[in-house]
């Protein structure tokens, strides 16, 4: 009885970990260790940020805190309703970039 409570418990912790682990990793551009961060200050405010064809929320959450890359070479794409998109390509590689986006307004 005790032995298989015990083997419960360690598959039990084992699936939290793997959960954890996968929720951890999803969130890192790329897959990589994070090696780098990205600080982003975009005009408009309310625009989102897209990191390898994956939303990554709006731009404002990144100009509060410097968020984890990982390792190589990243897409970047900034939108906003009513303005041009912005794309451009970004490495971290260890360090801490903070980039300036201002969308360009659409003609009526």
């Amino acid at each position: 009885m005790v032995r298989l409570r015990k083997a419960r418990l360690v598959l039990a912790v084992a699936a939290l970990l793997a959960v954890l682990t996968g929720a951890c990793g999803g969130a890192l551009a790329g897959g990589g260790v994070p090696t780098g961060r990205l600080r982003l200050r975009c005009r408009p405010a309310d625009a989102v940020v897209y990191l390898d064809e994956e939303y990554r929320g709006a731009c404002r959450l990144f100009q509060t805190r410097a968020v984890p890359v990982g390792e190589g070479t990243h897409r970047l794409q900034v939108e906003a309703t009513g303005y041009f998109p912005y794309y451009g390509e970004l490495d971290t590689a260890g360090t801490t970039q903070t980039l300036e986006v201002e969308l360009v307004p659409r003609p009526d």
